[in-house]
């Protein structure tokens, strides 16, 4: 090779590091590319990229499972795919997924690749190890087949249209070997290849046989429960945990609230976790003796044939609530004379002294309660002025969810947590809050109308969301 031709590969080389530095990439090193540069060959039998769903009619809030394949030309596979990233990936190519931007009422979930470690591809701008891969020959061609998984759920009723999938890719058929730059494509050509837009009709979620209970629970579940300790003295508190898991979304709903006879409520925390829910309360037994937990129960849909309603409901758990302790009832002992009159000379002075002492702390405990009083109001109005603002934010956000908006709103005006407002006492707390009782009943309902649409598959009525945004102005106002 000649000096000149030397300096010309070099310039070349120093110009495209320039270029590649210059283009815009995430942490994981992958490039978005524009389409525009692309010759589409889906008639070229180069590649083919096909979206199914395992339910092509589900209910609302029930979780699909979205099957996405890439099929390639063995001989692309076999060493004619181009790099299209800094980062190199097993597989070049770049799957575009649209319908994850363009559906407001749709959620959508990407599976983990396998645990094998499955070829890695970009879908979109991430690289993502793919479930499965296998050969498959169609039309006297050979290919290998790439599949990639989501999880997604509606949630509004109706039809709904994934835009076709698209995936892009580079390769050559002719390469000669450089002495800096190594093997190097003659005939480069970028193509991506389209896919068909995939039809999913929502249905909505059936009036007849819905449970009085039912929150919005959607999908196969089990339920257990369990109480600690199984034997307390009256006046301590137990913590009654709820079990669920299963195949289904299990943030989608309010907790249950626990009919429990013979019990007081006290505080409930509710944690997420990969395929389970755990739903704690404390509550504390109101008389002494052998209790039992009663059943507790959580209102389904299920999906799976045949889909209906289900009630589930854990086992009786049954509890020994003992007498709280304290000193022995009774007469003293029969003591003798010479014992008894020194007791009575100091009892004047043993009871004048603790009953000075409650006095005292009497007085300070006023004094706190009058200072506190002072300041409570003040700071109360605050947090409702301010939860009543993010009322308004949020309602007001594309896609917005009202009954969501309105739970959060109440919870910050009740100071309790969002899963214990949605009750059937809410009415009640309102009121007792101080809200005035027409309001109080006419907030309760609203929030169970919001409930119902929300899981029955009328969310987005604007005329609903605006009669919550005056309803939050009035409780603001009352507050």
């Amino acid at each position: 090779m000649s000096p000149a031709e030397s300096v010309r590969r070099l310039t070349s080389l120093g110009v495209l590091v320039a270029i590649l530095a210059a283009l815009p990439v995430d942490a994981q090193g992958v490039t978005p590319l524009p389409l525009a540069g692309a010759e589409d060959a889906t008639g070229e039998g180069l590649a083919f990229v096909e979206l199914t769903a395992d339910a092509p009619a589900p209910f609302v809030r029930q979780e699909v499972l979205l099957h996405l394949r890439v099929g390639l030309a063995r001989e692309l596979v076999d060493g004619q795919l181009l790099q299209l990233f800094r980062r190199a990936l097993d597989v070049p190519i770049q799957v575009q997924a649209p319908w994850e931007r363009g559906l407001a009422d749709a959620r959508f979930d990407a599976v983990p690749g396998a645990e094998s470690g499955g070829p890695v591809i970009a879908l979109g701008t991430q690289p993502l190890a793919v479930q499965s891969a296998w050969d498959v020959e169609r039309d006297g061609r050979a290919y290998r087949v790439l599949e990639i998984e989501e999880r997604c759920l509606f949630s509004a009723a109706g039809a709904a249209v994934l835009p076709a999938p698209l995936v892009r890719f580079a390769y050559a058929t002719r390469f000669e070997d450089g002495l800096i730059d190594g093997r190097r494509p003659l005939d480069r050509r970028d193509v991506l290849v389209r896919g068909q837009p995939l039809a999913i009709e929502v249905r909505p979620l059936p009036e007849e046989g819905r449970p009085p209970g039912f929150t919005g629970a959607v999908g196969s579940f089990t339920v257990a429960a369990r109480a600690e300790p199984p034997a307390l003295a009256l006046g301590e508190s137990l913590r009654l945990t709820l079990e669920i898991r299963g195949d289904g979304d299990l943030e989608g709903f309010a907790a249950p609230r626990p009919e429990l006879p013979g019990f007081h409520v006290e505080g409930v925390l509710d944690r997420h976790g990969a395929g389970e829910r755990t739903i704690t309360w404390d509550v504390a037994p109101t008389d002494a003796g052998a209790h039992a937990v009663p059943p507790l129960e959580l209102a389904t849909f299920d999906p799976s044939p045949p889909a209906g309603y289900r009630v589930l409901r854990t086992q009786p758990i049954p509890i020994e609530v003992l007498p709280p302790a304290g000193p022995p009832a009774g007469p003293p002992a029969a003591r003798g004379v010479r014992d008894a009159a020194p007791a009575r000379r100091l009892a004047p002075l043993a009871v004048a002294v603790p009953l000075l002492a409650l006095l005292l702390l009497a007085l300070v405990l006023v004094l706190r309660r009058r200072r506190r009083a002072r300041t409570a109001p003040a700071a109360a109005a605050d947090l409702v002025r301010t939860a009543a603002a993010r009322f308004r934010v949020r309602l007001d956000e594309p896609g917005a969810d009202p009954a969501a908006a309105l739970v959060a709103f109440l919870a910050a005006l009740l100071g309790c947590p969002e899963p214990a407002v949605v009750a059937p006492d809410l009415e009640r707390r309102l009121a007792a809050r101080g809200m005035p009782p027409e309001l109080a009943a006419r907030a309760a309902a609203a929030l169970e109308h919001l409930h119902g649409a929300r899981f029955g598959g009328s969310a987005g009525d604007p005329a609903a969301a605006e009669r919550a945004r005056g309803l939050v102005d009035e409780l603001e106002r009352a507050s």
